[in-house]
């Protein structure tokens, strides 16, 4: 019984140091991807038509910029890149065939009325909780190169 007590005393030790790193994370960059957070989430995804074809950030915003889709209020383009992949890595060649139509789910998605403000990163988050996903926020939180995150680049869209 006490091997138990302290196995499970240890889980809530992490799992509070954990969250407290989340919390952090949240408090300097609210309920959004940063660049390299997104790049981490983006390389934990499987394509369903098994290519390892990823949007960067980059590509996302040409595809935004070629097919004039509208501003998203409560989102940021590594919020849009990450979706944009979950789209891709789940429907490509199924549902979708087109980049236009992975840009046109990503905007349906973080601009849904009912929807909120951080629903891709909430999403992933909770995805990570169920999957036993261990994130060590401490590296996404001491992003100390500007190049990581400029303000061109995570302007609320």
């Amino acid at each position: 019984m006490e091997l138990k007590d302290k196995k499970h005393k240890s889980m809530l030790e992490h799992e509070d140091v954990t969250m407290r790193g989340c919390r952090e994370y949240k408090k300097e960059f609210g309920p959004h991807f940063t660049k390299e957070l997104c790049e981490y989430a983006v390389s934990m995804m499987e394509n369903r038509n098994k290519t390892n074809h990823h949007y960067t950030c980059k590509d996302v915003k040409r595809i935004w910029k070629e097919h004039n889709l509208p501003d998203i209020s409560k989102a940021n383009w590594h919020d849009v890149t990450f979706v944009m992949n979950m789209g891709y890595a789940d429907y490509y060649g199924r549902l979708f065939t087109e980049d236009r139509e992975v840009a046109i789910y990503a905007y349906l998605t973080l601009s849904d009325i009912d929807g909120y403000e951080g629903i891709a990163f909430y999403r992933w988050l909770m995805d990570c909780k169920r999957k036993h996903v261990v994130i060590n926020w401490h590296h996404f939180i001491d992003e100390d190169d500007d190049d990581d995150y400029d303000d061109d680049e995570v302007t609320i869209i």
